[in-house]
């Protein structure tokens, strides 16, 4: 069927309302429907839907979907329902999988997509052109650094050869990686990190394969998970756990994962993509091939990986996702409450006899089930009203949120940094207000307004001699 259609008429048809109802493949196309004027939700379940105040992105799927009187009706699989005056959509209302509300600030909302299935499977969908395409531009947008080859995407000549020649790959099978490249940066506490590079030919074919899975694996992904995906962020993440504690939950459960993306076996990766793309056994071979590929060492030496997915490239912090959605959903069955920002994992409890309850349950399901190792020195419980607490760059103390010294830290040696290169100085002066805005605007995301008040002061007692700022006066700002 997908061989006999053009790319135009293929692109066509994931907007469209062609699709037979008949031939349900695991994809859905989205109609947009922009400016709704009221919106008035309908909620029995409170409790699922307080997560959700600070989402920019609310996602209804599985659920039943009819227009009347005027109304979109959306009742979840899970229960509530919820109503939202708008026009008439186009399409059979019938056909709808779900539905997906974008929120501005303050939870209003902004626009309304209906997921459709269509017939088409994801991977005869992602060798398409116009799919290879969006993920060039990406690549192009962040500049990723070079593989084994040796070649970054900016350095390539023909895009169109280029697309071409990793498109005859997919529709051929021929997706084995070349080996990764090993780059380690080091930490503050003394350790390093890993990453493992790809070379750009594998750059494009998971960035493609991201442009297709990811707007997938959105619809089933759970309102409490933050990290890596879009319209989420750290500070959406924080703003709900603020709302946990207003509502008294007073002890917070950590959960210290070790190693998480080096350490996911294979086997249980294999199992989830599995069971998530419905037997897409494709798709299946091409992730874990990229999961399975070799890694050239700094000193040289090739070894084999027998777990973890590598970091570097785009598909390691979806695959992370789509992993822990496990403990997700393991956690909104138990009627635990949680947030969790890829793998910082945070559940809260009103007394410290649940929240024992829940570090014990939590380590045992994520080491039986996932095969994942807790480490118990970075794990355990606190009371935020005795006890400090840090989570995603802030510090809770006595009940109170707000940024750590280090993150301040941190936004003071990035300006010094600028202030001590060999910029010229307009160009100094605009990557110096540059940054010291965007510190100063994620502060205020979070109202710490006196975060961006203190960082203001410490700029103007600043002194520079010559362009520079002098390394003795570096040394007693920063500490």
């Amino acid at each position: 069927m997908l061989a006999q259609l053009s790319e135009r008429q293929l692109q066509e048809a994931l907007t469209s309302d062609s699709v037979q109802p008949d031939e349900i493949l695991p994809y859905e196309e989205k109609l947009f429907i922009p400016k709704l004027p009221y919106f008035f939700p309908v909620i029995r379940d409170i409790d699922a839907w307080v997560p959700q105040r600070y989402a920019s992105r609310v996602h209804f799927y599985p659920a039943a979907i009819a227009y009347e009187n005027g109304e979109i009706l959306i009742r979840p699989k899970d229960g509530g329902d919820c109503r939202i005056r708008t026009p008439a959509p186009t399409g059979d209302m019938r056909r709808a999988k779900g539905a997906m509300i974008s929120l501005r600030r303050g939870g209003i909302p902004a626009s309304l997509s209906i997921y459709y299935p269509i017939r088409f499977p994801l991977s005869a969908l992602i060798p398409q052109r116009f799919v290879l395409e969006s993920a060039m531009h990406r690549l192009l947008q962040r500049g990723p650094a070079a593989g084994v080859d040796g070649i970054s995407v900016d350095r390539i000549k023909n895009h169109d050869e280029f697309i071409n020649d990793v498109r005859q790959r997919f529709l051929e099978d021929q997706v084995q990686p070349r080996p990764l490249r090993q780059k380690l940066i080091p930490k503050k506490d003394g350790r390093v990190r890993e990453l493992a590079i790809p070379a750009v030919r594998d750059h494009l074919i998971q960035a493609a394969m991201f442009e297709v899975l990811g707007p997938y694996t959105e619809t089933y992904f759970l309102p409490s998970s933050f990290g890596f995906r879009p319209g989420r962020s750290a500070v959406d993440a924080l703003r709900c756990f603020r709302s946990y504690l207003d509502e008294g939950y007073r002890w917070v459960v950590a959960i210290d994962i070790k190693d998480f993306f080096d350490s996911i076996p294979h086997p249980v990766l294999r199992k989830i993509l599995k069971q998530d793309l419905r037997g897409d056994w494709r798709l299946v071979t091409w992730i874990m091939a990229q999961a399975r590929a070799k890694l050239v060492k700094e000193n040289g030496e090739l070894v084999r990986r027998g777990r973890g997915v590598p970091q570097g490239g785009p598909l390691s912090p979806m695959l992370g996702n789509m992993v822990l959605h496990r403990l997700d959903v393991w956690a909104k069955q138990k009627g635990f409450r949680m947030v969790r920002f890829a793998d910082d994992v945070t559940f809260v409890a009103r007394k410290k006899f649940g929240a024992e309850k829940t570090l014990t349950q939590a380590k045992e399901y994520l080491e039986t089930h996932l095969g994942l190792i807790i480490n118990m020195s970075k794990s355990g419980t606190r009371d935020v009203h005795t006890e400090p607490v840090s989570l995603l760059g802030f510090d809770i103390e006595k009940g109170v949120v707000q940024p750590s010294k280090e993150n301040i830290e941190l936004c003071k040696e990035a300006l010094l940094d600028i202030l001590s290169s060999p910029y010229t100085p307009e160009e100094k002066t605009e990557l110096f207000y540059r940054t010291a805005r965007s510190w100063g605007q994620y502060f205020h995301r979070v109202f710490f307004t006196h975060a961006a008040e203190e960082l203001e002061g410490w700029i103007r007692t600043l002194k520079i001699e010559g362009g520079k700022v002098d390394k003795q006066r570096r040394v007693s700002l920063t500490s």
